[in-house]
């Protein structure tokens, strides 16, 4: 689950354990597997420290969860908003071809990301 709470700027986003889990799964591998993945290739429009800010903010956002949260927020600004559809975006349209990701992609498909008004 991914909700918008606020569509102001930055986006506050409530985001499920489970999705956090998932855009971490998904970032991770692309910045691991830049050439492999082909993101940056597919998303010219991204860059690569703009993508980096957001996998930092998920990552923040895991560590900060206790064991018990079963959401957390993130603050995001737009552009970082857009990394964050174009990460789950790659993780739909190409999660059943990687071997990281072939077991979550059913999940993946499941989350649902609002289109942000701003």
């Amino acid at each position: 689950m991914i909700k918008i709470i606020e569509n102001d700027n930055p986006i506050k986003l409530e985001i499920g354990r489970d999705s956090l889990y998932l855009a971490t799964a998904i970032a991770t591998y692309i910045e691991n597997n830049p050439m492999e993945s082909d993101f940056f290739c597919m998303r010219p429009d991204i860059e690569e420290n703009i993508f980096a800010e957001v996998l930092g903010v998920l990552r923040q956002a895991r560590s900060s969860m206790n064991k018990h949260d079963t959401i957390g927020f993130i603050y995001l600004d737009k552009g970082q908003y857009c990394v964050l559809e174009a990460i789950f975006w790659f993780g739909r349209n190409f999660g059943d071809d990687v071997a990281e990701l072939e077991e979550l992609h059913d999940d993946i498909w499941n989350v649902d990301i609002p289109l942000s008004k701003i």
